[in-house]
């Protein structure tokens, strides 16, 4: 337990969520800087916009996800909830319906080192 302590650390919270998800906006922006082309640093944008409601914001953070990887589902997923918030229900209908992830595609992709 004691080996998970330093990464345990360095996630720490403020009592404000208002802090939080300032500190969090820091650390994305940061990511994205350091790493412009990755997926990972995206993603972390998006959540923290969606976590802050700007919904129409953390779209194209989850798409920049999408353009490296087509089966992530957890992006269609946070793209068909920002559109749904966005008042864009058509639009969500749409991509929930656009998911097609390929289990095929997905344990080849584990099997690479």
């Amino acid at each position: 337990m004691s080996g998970h302590w330093p990464s345990w650390a360095a996630c720490r919270r403020s009592d404000s969520p208002a802090a939080d998800l300032e500190r969090a906006k820091t650390l994305s922006e940061q990511a994205l800087a350091a790493s412009p082309g990755s997926p990972l640093a995206h993603y972390a944008k998006g959540q923290t916009l969606r976590a802050q409601r700007r919904y129409a914001e953390a779209i194209p953070e989850y798409e920049a996800v999408l353009a490296s990887n087509r089966n992530s589902a957890y992006s269609f997923f946070n793209i068909a909830t920002c559109k749904f918030f966005t008042g864009s229900v058509r639009r969500a209908e749409i991509a929930k319906s656009g998911v097609r992830l390929s289990f095929k595609a997905q344990s080849e992709r584990l099997r690479q080192p």
